[in-house]
């Protein structure tokens, strides 16, 4: 159980899992970096990790964001909203805390898996296929 513990710097871990989707409203945000602070700043290994990265992504999701694909230095059309995970928060966080396991469980390469809000990158909404 993450609930109550504080980051090195002594910030509590369900300030942190807010963070995220403030973070990602403002651009966006990604797996790696949200992988990053639970093991950097909290120290954060097996259970506790992934539970970690699990309330996360629930709280981006939860927020409005949504996950993107394509080449995140990129715009429009070219960085996108995807399903490609799921339409649930339950089923995106699986698919991905899954994909994430099975490169090992550890750090990832910086900008994976990112996070963002529709409106952000497309504020008449996104008309493009799903991809």
């Amino acid at each position: 159980m993450i609930d109550g513990r504080l980051s090195l710097n002594g910030t509590p871990v369900e300030v942190v899992i807010g963070w995220w989707a403030y973070r990602a409203r403002d651009e966006f945000e990604t797996l790696d970096g949200i992988i990053e602070s639970g093991m950097r700043a909290f120290q954060f290994r097996g259970d506790d990790l992934v539970e970690f990265v699990r309330r996360s992504i629930y709280a981006m999701i939860d927020a409005g964001a949504k996950p993107f694909a394509g080449d995140i230095g990129g715009v429009a059309p070219d960085f996108y909203p995807t399903d490609r995970w799921g339409t649930t928060r339950e089923e995106i966080a699986d698919a991905l805390i899954t994909e994430w396991q099975k490169r090992g469980g550890g750090e990832l390469e910086i900008w994976s898996y990112p996070f963002a809000f529709v409106e952000v990158y497309y504020p008449d909404g996104w008309t493009g296929p799903e991809r």
